[in-house]
């Protein structure tokens, strides 16, 4: 892999060691399981020691086990148990006998769950902690991190990198990958506990030298949240991508179907109700042919498509609703597909948030289908070409977008997509590069928490 060499830590002369907090890593399946990964392998590469510390495998919606592709051997991984009380309260429930006599122990096992899923602080993730920053302090010992970073959601793993920073007096980093308590277009906790959380984060925040973040608007939001800070931290953005390395070289595009791909998930108001409606019209017009022509979902959703039309509905004969791929699997999907498919639920206003997996799908260079309001993705989406955009909730767009797409392929006109080199900068090496070259910056700065210089004379400037 080619790229800037790694600039040595001042005043050590071997290669960098960072350390991660990380909930999320591979086998995890989450979207942040495979940013930390990419940036692990990348900076291993590039002569970087790292460390991770994670979640155990088993208290993740999905493993991946292919995620482990290419991660260094000399990855020191350690991963502490999660003893959420509410997980061993349902694994004792599952072993009770089904009979009268066991009724109030189960009862009770379920009080456990609830009370201790209302009682966690700040999230579920809370009861990990404890053993993540033993771990931590565990593996510096002999690691001897010079920086260490903390990547979120889940939040409670900021807990431990401030308290492991503080500890070993190295610089802290704080990866969000989604918003905390700091913006308004996600629901906040409220009351008391808001408050405190709140306030939590508010000091994290002014203990760390770094904030990165895969969202600008994040940065924005953290910037003015602690715009009286004696000596803010240093923001960064380092947004998601694609990597090269997860793409075969000799994909090919079935030409017997039409295949409108999408990999995803489905969750709140990210729902394709319109695209199903405007889909069925199509079917019962006669425009799309049923034995030519699949809409195609994949992901952690089962029964949630099949739920948003009848059976006797001619979508039955054209929808498959599998479940979750690996990713490798879904990376061929995405090349061998006819037209993909990323949706952005609807929102008031401009969004300013791009699906991790937008990237890719605009790498696959097949025709891309963006249902998204205005904002961020549809800008990229229309730098980069090939895609066709439509609001998540005009059926009359996205009716057209599928009918225009069907009979161009019909009459074997070409379907150009993405352009590759217009989206250059989202490559994962790149970014993780990019990251790496920060992390130095805050090393060869001396910013430390325990020696903070007068604060700047302006406030830092967002990349």
């Amino acid at each position: 892999m080619q790229g800037a060499s790694v600039p040595s830590h001042r005043g050590h002369d071997n290669p960098r060691r960072v350390l991660i907090i990380s909930y999320h890593f591979p086998p995890h399946a989450a979207s942040g399981a495979i940013r930390i990964g990419k940036f692990a392998r990348t900076w291993s590469e590039h002569g970087v020691s790292v460390a991770v510390v994670s979640g155990p495998p088993e208290a993740a919606q999905v493993e991946d086990p292919s995620l482990h592709a290419g991660l260094p051997t000399s990855l020191i991984h350690e991963v502490p148990a999660d003893p959420h009380p509410a997980r061993w309260a349902q694994r004792l429930k599952a072993r009770l006998p089904r009979t009268p006599p066991w009724r109030p122990v189960d009862h009770a096992l379920s009080a456990v769950q609830w009370v201790s899923e209302k009682a966690a602080p700040l999230d579920q993730r809370a009861y990990w902690v404890p053993g993540a920053i033993w771990r931590a302090l565990r593996v510096a010992r002999r690691f001897s991190p010079h920086i260490v970073l903390v990547s979120g959601p889940p939040f409670s793993p900021f807990v431990a990198g401030a308290f492991v920073s503080a500890a070993l007096r190295v610089p802290l980093v704080l990866d969000y990958r989604d918003p905390w308590m700091t913006s308004s277009m996600f629901r906040r906790a409220s009351g008391i506990g808001g408050r405190v959380t709140s306030w939590i984060e508010r000091r994290i925040v002014s203990s760390a030298e770094g904030v990165t973040s895969a969202h600008r608007v994040i940065l924005g939001q953290i910037r003015d949240l602690n715009a009286d800070a004696a000596r803010p931290p240093r923001f960064f953005w380092v947004p998601n991508g694609y990597d090269p390395q997860d793409f075969a070289a000799d994909s090919r595009v079935a030409v017997d179907r039409f295949t409108i791909n999408y990999a995803g998930a489905i969750y709140g108001a990210r729902r394709p109700t319109a695209l199903l409606l405007s889909v069925e019209e199509l079917l019962d017009e006669g425009t799309l042919d049923v034995s030519r022509f699949t809409l195609r979902f994949v992901g952690r959703h089962t029964g949630k498509v099949e739920a948003m039309f009848s059976r006797d509905s001619l979508l039955s004969k054209v929808v498959e609703a599998g479940g979750y791929l690996p990713h490798r699997d879904s990376i061929r999907q995405l090349q061998e597909s006819t037209v993909n498919l990323v949706l952005v639920g609807p929102r008031a206003g401009p969004t300013f948030w791009t699906p991790a997996k937008l990237y890719e799908n605009l790498f696959a260079e097949r025709p891309l289908l963006l249902l998204s309001p205005e904002g961020v993705p549809t800008r990229l989406a229309r730098r980069s070409g090939g895609c066709w955009i439509a609001h998540p909730e005009d059926k009359g767009a996205i009716k057209h977008a599928v009918k225009t797409l069907y009979e161009a392929w019909v009459r074997g006109d070409p379907l150009p997509g993405p352009d590759r080199r217009r989206i250059a900068f989202f490559d994962r090496n790149h970014q993780a590069r990019r990251f790496l070259r920060f992390l130095g910056t805050l090393c060869e700065e001396g910013r430390s928490p325990l020696r903070r210089a007068e604060p700047p004379t302006s406030r830092p400037a967002l990349e």
